[in-house]
C-alpha cells in the first residue's frame, strides 16, 4: 500500500519524476496484470539528480557538459532546446503540485556533473507550490561517494521517512 521511491543521480531524475507525476495520464501507462493498483508514491528521496532539463546544461560545469549532453541525447532523443516539450515533461520541476509527496533531497555542493541548482530549482517550486521538501547539502561533497552513504545520512533518510510515512523501528 506505501510506494516509497529513491535514486541517485540518473536515479535520483527518475525517482522525482515518478513521485511528482502520481496519476499523469500520459505517464501512467497500462501495462500490468493490475491496472485499477495504484502506483501513486507516497515519498520520494533523490540523491543529487536532476530537476529540470531545461536549464541543466547552463548550468553544468565543462565536466558536466561532457557527459550531460550525450545522456540527454539518449534521454530525449534529441537535446532540450530542439524539443522543448518533451524536456518539460521529463522535468520534475514542470509536474509539481501542492498533493505531490513529502521529497528528500540530498545533494554535494562541488558536484561536477550534477549541478546543484537542479536541487536548488526543485526545492524552490515545491516550497511554492506548499508541498513538503527537505534538502540536505553534504559540503565538500562531489557526485556520489560514501558521504551520501553515512550513519548521518542514513538516519536523515529514516528520520524523514518516519515524520512523514511510515513507522519504522
Amino acid at each position: 500500500e506505501t510506494i516509497i521511491i529513491a535514486g541517485a543521480s540518473a536515479g535520483g531524475h527518475l525517482s522525482a519524476l515518478v513521485g511528482v507525476t502520481n496519476g499523469h495520464a500520459l505517464l501512467e501507462g497500462d501495462l500490468g496484470e493490475h491496472p485499477d493498483a495504484s502506483s501513486d508514491v507516497q515519498a520520494i528521496v533523490s540523491f543529487y539528480g536532476a530537476s529540470n532539463l531545461t536549464s541543466i546544461l547552463s548550468q553544468s560545469t565543462p565536466h558536466g557538459l561532457s557527459v550531460r549532453i550525450p545522456a540527454l541525447q539518449l534521454l530525449l532523443g534529441s537535446q532540450p532546446e530542439d524539443d522543448v516539450s518533451l524536456a518539460e515533461l521529463a522535468s520534475p520541476v514542470f509536474h509539481v503540485e501542492s498533493s505531490d509527496p513529502p521529497l528528500l533531497l540530498i545533494h554535494g555542493d562541488q558536484d561536477p556533473q550534477m549541478p546543484i541548482n537542479q536541487s536548488h530549482e526543485l526545492v524552490g517550486v515545491y516550497q511554492q507550490a506548499g508541498a513538503v521538501v527537505t534538502m540536505e547539502v553534504i559540503h565538500g561533497a562531489a557526485h556520489g561517494g560514501a558521504l551520501f552513504y553515512d550513519g548521518h545520512r542514513l538516519n536523515l533518510v529514516k528520520s524523514f521517512l518516519k515524520k512523514y510515512l511510515i513507522v519504522i523501528p
